[in-house]
């Protein structure tokens, strides 16, 4: 959904931000791990980094990893990531 929000719509982070939070307010949606996706949303909010990699960190994290690796260098600046050179 935050793909195609921004890359086929041309939402800014800030539009895409506040559907992805109406989504997760409203009642008659069931949005699986919702803890996690609200801690990926505040991650995407203070981030470079795309939704994708910080909603895939905090599933990471759930299972017990402590960091998430990555190729992505706008990814490995934020926390819970390190770089792979």
């Amino acid at each position: 959904m935050v793909w195609v929000l921004e890359s086929c719509y041309g939402q800014s982070r800030t539009q895409t931000l506040k559907v992805l939070e109406q989504v997760l307010r409203v009642a008659q949606f069931r949005v699986e791990d919702a803890h996690d996706v609200w801690r990926a949303v505040e991650d995407y909010r203070h981030s470079r980094a795309d939704f994708a990699d910080h909603m895939l960190a905090r599933i990471n994290q759930a299972h017990g990893c402590e960091v998430t690796f990555t190729f992505d260098s706008s990814a490995a600046s934020a926390p819970g990531f390190r770089l792979l050179h």
